[in-house]
């Protein structure tokens, strides 16, 4: 990812996400001050994927200091029978811009 881009996150999962009740996919920066959780009605499903974007707003939230860093991201779910699952913590680059705006 790119600060101040708007970044599409598609997540695979072997979950058969036809039985959806809610999600949450959490981002938060290295230092875990920010964290951005988009829900189940900010996503789309296509495909067996779960699709969500970020906004630019979002990633200079996560990115304020305009440095390189890392992201962690989760992604948990929890489905109509109400059974809750959750993946492993991934870490992604959030990279730095050389100017501001756009």
């Amino acid at each position: 990812m790119i600060r101040g881009t708007t970044p599409q996150v598609v997540i695979k999962t072997n979950i058969p996400l036809d039985n959806i009740k809610e999600v949450w996919l959490t981002y938060s920066n290295d230092k875990k001050s920010i964290a951005i959780t988009k829900k189940l009605s900010d996503c789309e499903i296509v495909d067996g994927q779960l699709i969500s974007y970020l906004t630019q707003e979002d990633t200079i939230k996560l990115n304020p200091d305009n440095i390189n860093i890392k992201v962690s991201t989760q992604v948990r779910i929890l489905t109509t029978d109400d059974k809750a699952f959750a993946s492993k913590v991934q870490r992604l680059d959030l990279e730095s811009t050389l100017t501001e705006g756009m």
